[in-house]
Protein backbone atom coordinates (compact mmCIF):
# COMPACT_ATOMS: atom_id res chain seq x y z
CA UNK A 1 0.00 0.00 0.00
CA UNK A 2 1.12 3.54 -1.05
CA UNK A 3 1.53 6.33 1.69
CA UNK A 4 2.64 9.67 1.32
CA UNK A 5 5.78 10.88 3.92
CA UNK A 6 7.79 13.55 4.31
CA UNK A 7 10.18 12.57 1.38
CA UNK A 8 7.43 11.73 -0.79
CA UNK A 9 5.25 8.94 -1.79
CA UNK A 10 5.78 5.38 -0.80
CA UNK A 11 5.22 1.84 -1.50
CA UNK A 12 2.94 0.47 -3.88
CA UNK A 13 -0.02 1.08 -5.62
CA UNK A 14 -1.63 -1.29 -8.38
CA UNK A 15 1.10 -2.73 -10.19
CA UNK A 16 3.72 -0.05 -9.18
CA UNK A 17 5.93 0.38 -6.57
CA UNK A 18 7.20 3.92 -5.46
CA UNK A 19 10.63 4.91 -3.57
CA UNK A 20 12.77 7.49 -3.03
CA UNK A 21 16.68 7.81 -3.70
CA UNK A 22 18.52 10.91 -2.65
CA UNK A 23 15.41 12.88 -2.07
CA UNK A 24 14.16 11.72 -5.83
CA UNK A 25 11.00 10.13 -5.80
CA UNK A 26 11.00 6.74 -8.32
CA UNK A 27 8.60 4.23 -10.02
CA UNK A 28 9.07 0.55 -10.75
CA UNK A 29 6.84 -2.08 -11.96
CA UNK A 30 6.11 -4.31 -8.75
CA UNK A 31 7.82 -8.08 -9.37
CA UNK A 32 6.14 -10.72 -10.36
CA UNK A 33 5.74 -14.06 -8.18
CA UNK A 34 8.53 -16.41 -9.16
CA UNK A 35 6.92 -19.44 -11.20
CA UNK A 36 7.13 -22.53 -9.59
CA UNK A 37 10.32 -24.84 -10.17
CA UNK A 38 10.23 -26.95 -13.34
CA UNK A 39 9.19 -30.45 -12.17
CA UNK A 40 11.95 -33.28 -12.86
CA UNK A 41 9.27 -34.89 -15.64
CA UNK A 42 9.17 -31.00 -17.57
CA UNK A 43 12.85 -30.91 -16.99
CA UNK A 44 13.42 -34.27 -19.04
CA UNK A 45 10.87 -32.73 -21.61
CA UNK A 46 13.24 -29.50 -22.39
CA UNK A 47 15.93 -31.46 -22.66
CA UNK A 48 15.17 -34.16 -25.11
CA UNK A 49 13.75 -30.94 -27.09
CA UNK A 50 17.32 -29.55 -26.57
CA UNK A 51 18.59 -32.53 -27.62
CA UNK A 52 16.54 -33.04 -30.75
CA UNK A 53 16.98 -29.20 -31.46
CA UNK A 54 20.64 -29.36 -31.62
CA UNK A 55 21.30 -33.16 -33.58
CA UNK A 56 18.10 -32.26 -35.80
CA UNK A 57 19.41 -29.09 -36.79
CA UNK A 58 22.99 -30.16 -37.34
CA UNK A 59 21.29 -33.06 -39.87
CA UNK A 60 19.62 -30.40 -41.86
CA UNK A 61 23.13 -28.65 -41.99
CA UNK A 62 24.94 -31.66 -43.41
CA UNK A 63 21.53 -32.30 -46.24
CA UNK A 64 21.72 -28.98 -47.05
CA UNK A 65 23.90 -29.31 -50.17
CA UNK A 66 21.78 -31.59 -51.54
CA UNK A 67 18.76 -29.35 -51.86
CA UNK A 68 17.81 -26.94 -54.33
CA UNK A 69 16.38 -24.46 -52.04
CA UNK A 70 16.76 -22.68 -48.94
CA UNK A 71 15.44 -24.34 -45.93
CA UNK A 72 12.40 -22.13 -44.84
CA UNK A 73 12.07 -21.45 -40.85
CA UNK A 74 9.14 -23.40 -40.84
CA UNK A 75 10.29 -26.01 -42.53
CA UNK A 76 13.35 -26.09 -39.78
CA UNK A 77 10.41 -25.94 -37.20
CA UNK A 78 8.76 -28.48 -38.90
CA UNK A 79 11.86 -31.05 -39.20
CA UNK A 80 12.68 -30.83 -35.75
CA UNK A 81 9.13 -31.43 -34.28
CA UNK A 82 8.76 -34.62 -36.85
CA UNK A 83 12.14 -35.84 -35.12
CA UNK A 84 10.99 -35.36 -31.73
CA UNK A 85 7.59 -36.95 -32.36
CA UNK A 86 9.81 -40.11 -33.48
CA UNK A 87 12.61 -39.50 -30.48
CA UNK A 88 9.74 -39.15 -27.99
CA UNK A 89 7.78 -42.24 -29.04
CA UNK A 90 10.84 -44.81 -29.73
CA UNK A 91 14.24 -43.71 -27.81
CA UNK A 92 13.69 -45.92 -25.24
CA UNK A 93 12.30 -48.66 -27.10
CA UNK A 94 14.25 -51.97 -27.20
CA UNK A 95 14.69 -51.51 -31.20
CA UNK A 96 13.77 -48.74 -33.66
CA UNK A 97 13.89 -49.83 -37.12
CA UNK A 98 14.19 -47.47 -39.51
CA UNK A 99 11.29 -49.37 -41.30
CA UNK A 100 9.04 -47.86 -37.89
CA UNK A 101 5.96 -46.11 -39.70
CA UNK A 102 6.51 -42.62 -38.42
CA UNK A 103 5.26 -40.54 -41.42
CA UNK A 104 6.61 -38.35 -43.90
CA UNK A 105 8.21 -34.71 -43.14
CA UNK A 106 8.05 -32.58 -46.70
CA UNK A 107 11.25 -30.29 -46.08
CA UNK A 108 9.77 -27.84 -48.91
CA UNK A 109 6.28 -26.66 -48.05
CA UNK A 110 5.57 -25.81 -50.97
CA UNK A 111 5.11 -29.13 -52.50
CA UNK A 112 4.25 -32.75 -51.38
CA UNK A 113 6.61 -35.37 -52.29
CA UNK A 114 3.79 -37.81 -52.74
CA UNK A 115 2.13 -35.32 -55.30
CA UNK A 116 4.86 -36.07 -57.58
CA UNK A 117 6.29 -39.18 -57.45
CA UNK A 118 4.24 -42.09 -57.05
CA UNK A 119 6.45 -45.50 -56.70
CA UNK A 120 6.66 -47.34 -53.34
CA UNK A 121 9.90 -46.46 -51.60
CA UNK A 122 11.06 -48.73 -48.81
CA UNK A 123 13.91 -48.31 -46.05
CA UNK A 124 15.48 -50.78 -44.56
CA UNK A 125 18.70 -51.30 -42.03
CA UNK A 126 21.14 -53.26 -43.65
CA UNK A 127 23.26 -53.52 -40.73
CA UNK A 128 27.32 -52.65 -40.00
CA UNK A 129 25.91 -49.37 -40.91
CA UNK A 130 24.47 -49.51 -44.30
CA UNK A 131 20.73 -48.03 -45.00
CA UNK A 132 18.99 -50.27 -47.82
CA UNK A 133 16.31 -48.21 -49.99
CA UNK A 134 14.66 -49.44 -52.34
CA UNK A 135 12.34 -48.22 -55.03
CA UNK A 136 9.61 -49.69 -57.37
CA UNK A 137 10.35 -50.11 -60.87
CA UNK A 138 8.17 -46.85 -62.54
CA UNK A 139 7.44 -45.20 -65.72
CA UNK A 140 8.47 -41.07 -65.29
CA UNK A 141 5.75 -39.71 -67.60
CA UNK A 142 3.10 -41.74 -65.63
CA UNK A 143 4.36 -42.17 -61.95
CA UNK A 144 5.58 -38.90 -61.27
CA UNK A 145 4.49 -35.27 -62.07
CA UNK A 146 6.69 -32.54 -63.83
CA UNK A 147 6.56 -29.68 -64.94
CA UNK A 148 6.55 -28.45 -68.67
CA UNK A 149 9.86 -29.55 -71.02
CA UNK A 150 11.56 -31.49 -68.57
CA UNK A 151 13.81 -34.16 -70.57
CA UNK A 152 15.61 -35.57 -67.55
CA UNK A 153 15.50 -35.97 -63.69
CA UNK A 154 17.91 -36.47 -61.02
CA UNK A 155 16.15 -38.00 -57.98
CA UNK A 156 18.85 -38.07 -54.68
CA UNK A 157 18.85 -40.08 -51.71
CA UNK A 158 19.59 -39.30 -48.51
CA UNK A 159 20.78 -40.83 -45.72
CA UNK A 160 22.13 -39.02 -42.62
CA UNK A 161 23.09 -40.13 -38.82
CA UNK A 162 24.45 -38.68 -35.75
CA UNK A 163 25.04 -40.56 -32.44
CA UNK A 164 23.22 -37.29 -30.59
CA UNK A 165 26.39 -37.48 -28.62
CA UNK A 166 28.63 -33.94 -28.99
CA UNK A 167 31.86 -35.98 -28.62
CA UNK A 168 31.08 -37.29 -32.02
CA UNK A 169 30.80 -34.45 -33.87
CA UNK A 170 29.39 -33.57 -36.73
CA UNK A 171 26.58 -35.75 -38.40
CA UNK A 172 27.77 -37.91 -41.28
CA UNK A 173 26.06 -38.45 -44.39
CA UNK A 174 25.83 -40.57 -47.91
CA UNK A 175 24.05 -39.34 -51.07
CA UNK A 176 23.30 -41.47 -54.33
CA UNK A 177 21.95 -40.09 -57.34
CA UNK A 178 19.55 -41.72 -60.12
CA UNK A 179 19.36 -40.01 -63.67
CA UNK A 180 16.97 -40.84 -65.90
CA UNK A 181 15.14 -39.66 -68.73
CA UNK A 182 11.63 -38.17 -68.26
CA UNK A 183 9.67 -40.03 -71.06
CA UNK A 184 7.19 -43.62 -71.26
CA UNK A 185 10.55 -45.93 -70.98
CA UNK A 186 10.42 -48.00 -67.86
CA UNK A 187 13.20 -47.01 -64.94
CA UNK A 188 13.82 -50.26 -63.59
CA UNK A 189 13.77 -51.27 -59.94
CA UNK A 190 16.59 -49.39 -57.85
CA UNK A 191 18.31 -51.43 -54.77
CA UNK A 192 20.85 -48.72 -53.30
CA UNK A 193 22.66 -49.07 -50.37
CA UNK A 194 23.99 -45.93 -48.57
CA UNK A 195 27.28 -46.32 -46.07
CA UNK A 196 27.71 -43.05 -44.59
CA UNK A 197 30.07 -44.61 -41.94
CA UNK A 198 26.95 -44.66 -39.49
CA UNK A 199 27.40 -46.42 -35.65
CA UNK A 200 25.55 -49.00 -33.99
CA UNK A 201 23.25 -46.85 -31.98
CA UNK A 202 23.22 -43.91 -34.07
CA UNK A 203 20.13 -41.74 -35.24
CA UNK A 204 19.66 -42.43 -39.18
CA UNK A 205 17.15 -40.37 -40.92
CA UNK A 206 16.77 -40.80 -44.63
CA UNK A 207 15.61 -38.14 -47.45
CA UNK A 208 14.29 -37.89 -50.65
CA UNK A 209 14.57 -34.70 -53.06
CA UNK A 210 14.11 -34.72 -56.87
CA UNK A 211 15.37 -32.00 -59.43
CA UNK A 212 13.97 -31.70 -62.58
CA UNK A 213 16.07 -30.63 -65.73
CA UNK A 214 15.99 -29.42 -69.29
CA UNK A 215 17.15 -30.77 -72.64
CA UNK A 216 20.33 -28.68 -71.90
CA UNK A 217 20.77 -29.41 -68.60
CA UNK A 218 19.21 -26.52 -66.96
CA UNK A 219 16.54 -26.24 -64.27
CA UNK A 220 13.10 -26.67 -65.88
CA UNK A 221 11.31 -24.56 -63.28
CA UNK A 222 12.74 -22.61 -60.30
CA UNK A 223 9.35 -22.65 -58.88
CA UNK A 224 9.46 -24.13 -55.12
CA UNK A 225 6.34 -26.16 -56.22
CA UNK A 226 8.83 -28.16 -58.19
CA UNK A 227 11.59 -28.85 -56.27
CA UNK A 228 9.92 -31.71 -53.73
CA UNK A 229 11.77 -32.76 -51.02
CA UNK A 230 10.89 -34.91 -47.73
CA UNK A 231 12.49 -36.75 -44.58
CA UNK A 232 10.60 -40.42 -44.99
CA UNK A 233 12.54 -42.37 -42.57
CA UNK A 234 14.27 -42.71 -39.15
CA UNK A 235 15.49 -45.09 -36.70
CA UNK A 236 18.40 -46.53 -34.60
CA UNK A 237 20.63 -47.83 -36.39
CA UNK A 238 22.15 -51.90 -35.43
CA UNK A 239 24.77 -53.42 -35.14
Amino acid sequence: MGKFTDEGLKGSVGGLVYYTMKGNTYVRTKPGRRKKKRSAAEKKVNERFGTVSTYGSALLRVMKPSLRFTLPLVARNRFRSWMYKAYTEYQAAPSWNLSTPIGMCQLNPAVDLRDCFFPAITVTDRGRGVTGVNIAAFVPNRDMGAPPQTRKVILSVLAASSSFLPQHGAPLIAVQSIPFNYNGSTVPAQELQLAPGTRAGEIAVVAIAIEYLLADGSPASTDLRWLPAAAIAMGRMKN
